[in-house]
């Protein structure tokens, strides 16, 4: 560090009380065989941990000069921009620097003559010595270094490169003690945006309310970026019981990198048994949310999005405009006229034909000849609802066809009684008389649904 000095044409700093001497007292130093020290009234200069080397060599003249030796005054030997840099040469100004160095005011910061490290800092040091000019935080939590009063852990003491003298650009700078942060972005192949560039854009760097020095608490801080999923959340009636649970958005997402894209904590269909193993109640409509987890393992025939693990092919992950956080209309009823816009979630991706069509020998299996049974249960004034025959997610019968259905309020299973056979099948439902159909067999058939697009966005 630069060496300090006193300004030009005031006394030397004495760092004890300078020896009684009787009135008229010659202190023109005439003996020159012996130095300041030696002469008994500056020795203790020279009792330090860490002594400036022209002070240690008794070559006070390095620095001082007499201006009147009769009055026992002296000054810089040099201008005092120059005092310092004289043996203490800098390297070319960087793109920050700090006041003090700036402005070659070295004693702001530094004891001329001596100090407990070899820097030489004035006082104690440390933190202590920073907070002459920075107010220390007042922060429940402080940062490790902070708490110890350790600033040129992450700080330059006189200039650097980066912003608020910071020793490395960014993360960078955090990853040289957060090392394991660090190893995860590194392998991780999708990493969140501000992990990748500036840890601070998330964390305090100083102090803040929690362990984690986070600048928000939760859902909050995470909406200060993503604000169009904070304004759809803000708008929908249905919001996922995850978002407003105690872990919030980091439920599900990791904050810093994961090997899944949107940081997600694992491939959806584990994620969401994470809660959905088990029977769940709607805080906001008291509604009841099946173990979904429990019905899929038992079920042997599953729902093409459910079998392939792509939750997000039926629901949004944050928000909706419908029940059970669907993309689009699926009705909630037993019985239901049919409309295109009332079956918009399954035409996503099954044909409309299938509902739209009276005859067809091509589009369906469930038919008798080629009299379309999607068509006849659903274009009527009590028309089925797919989930009149289908379940959702899947079931132990072909085409996730129900062993019963709730129906009424009373809570009672309707059976089905679906069995399959090899020209088509029958059933005896509890709401009609046992019918069977034939379809021509295994040779006619039906055209697979067509590929859905995946959802982007919410």
């Amino acid at each position: 560090a630069p060496a300090p000095a006193p300004d030009a044409g005031t006394r030397v700093p004495q760092d004890e009380p300078e020896r009684p001497r009787a009135e008229g007292d010659d202190m023109t130093r005439r003996d020159y065989s012996k130095d300041c020290l030696g002469s008994g009234c500056h020795a203790k200069l020279n009792e330090a941990p860490a002594v400036h080397g022209p002070v240690s060599l008794g070559a006070c003249e390095t620095c001082h000069t007499p201006a009147d030796e009769g009055k026992h005054e002296f000054r810089n030997a040099r201008p005092d921009e120059t005092l310092c840099t004289s043996c203490h040469a800098q390297a070319e100004a960087k793109k920050v620097v700090h006041k003090p160095f700036a402005q070659a005011q070295c004693l702001e910061c530094h004891d001329p003559h001596r100090g407990k490290t070899k820097a030489l800092l004035a006082g104690e040091g440390g933190g202590k010595l920073c907070e002459k000019c920075h107010e220390p935080p007042k922060h429940p939590v402080l940062h490790g270094p902070v708490a110890v009063g350790e600033c040129l852990l992450c700080h330059a003491a006189h200039q650097s490169d980066h912003e608020k003298l910071a020793l490395l650009p960014g993360k960078d700078l955090c990853v040289k003690c957060h090392a394991e942060v660090g190893d995860l972005l590194a392998a991780a192949p999708f990493v969140h945006g501000p992990a990748a560039v500036d840890c601070a854009a998330c964390h305090l760097p100083h102090g803040g309310e929690d362990a984690r020095l986070l600048r928000k608490e939760g859902n909050a801080l995470c909406i200060e970026c993503h604000d169009s999923v904070a304004e759809k959340i803000q708008k929908d009636p249905h919001v996922h019981g995850a978002i407003e649970g105690e872990k919030g958005c980091a439920g599900c997402h990791t904050p810093h990198a994961s090997q899944l894209k949107s940081q997600l904590r694992a491939v959806a269909s584990e994620l969401c048994f994470t809660c959905h193993d088990r029977e769940l109640v709607d805080p906001a409509t008291k509604k009841r949310v099946a173990n979904v987890a429990r019905e899929v393992a038992a079920a042997q025939f599953k729902h093409g999005p459910v079998r392939t693990g792509d939750c997000q092919g039926c629901h949004y992950p944050h928000s909706s405009s419908f029940d059970d956080l669907l993309h689009q209309s699926y009705p909630a009823e037993f019985y239901k006229p049919f409309s295109e816009p009332a079956y918009a979630l399954c035409f996503e991706c099954h044909e409309k034909a299938l509902a739209l069509e009276e005859r067809t020998t091509v589009l369906t299996r469930f038919r008798d000849g080629d009299r379309n049974l999607h068509f006849l249960h659903v274009n009527r004034e009590k028309g089925r609802t797919c989930r009149a025959c289908h379940e959702v997610h899947g079931s132990s019968q072909p085409s996730h066809i129900r062993k019963s259905v709730p129906f009424g309020s009373g809570g009672w299973q309707l059976p089905i009684n679906y069995q399959k056979t090899p020209a088509g099948g029958s059933c005896s439902p509890g709401c009609h008389k046992p019918k069977t159909y034939d379809n021509g067999g295994a040779a006619a058939t039906a055209p697979a649904p067509r590929e859905k697009p995946r959802v982007a966005g919410n």
